[in-house]
């Protein structure tokens, strides 16, 4: 479920990491919401906000979420990233499922849509 009140906040987040270049982390995200908030509301809010910034045929600003362990973005945005990206991900992984691609594979398709947010955002 979206938590509308927090819409803005998150797209607010995620689009001044995309100015600077940067990434948000999980732990920066959930701490945006109250303790008790089910992680799927937090991740449909954050689909909200990052679709307010740009549609995803365009941009997939969920690109500027980072895992600590890697600093690369969660599983939602590989599912996003094939669907929209199809092209791209067929150059990288083929038909992998995403589930099942390697590091590598995630860590391209990553710099891949990284760039295409940062050069607009960079421009705002």
């Amino acid at each position: 479920m979206v938590l509308n009140r927090y819409v803005g906040v998150v797209r607010a987040m995620v689009g001044s990491a995309a100015s600077s270049r940067g990434t948000v982390t999980f732990k920066q995200l959930f701490g945006a919401f109250p303790t008790e908030t089910p992680p799927s509301d937090v991740y449909d809010t954050l689909e909200k906000a990052c679709s307010e910034l740009g549609s995803w045929d365009e941009v997939i600003y969920s690109v500027v979420m980072a895992k600590a362990k890697d600093g690369l973005p969660g599983d939602g945005f590989f599912d996003i990233f094939k669907t929209h990206r199809e092209v791209a991900f067929r150059r990288i992984a083929d038909r992998a499922k995403t589930l099942d691609l390697t590091d590598e594979q995630r860590k391209q398709m990553t710099e891949l849509e990284r760039e295409r947010v940062y050069a607009p955002a960079s421009l705002k």
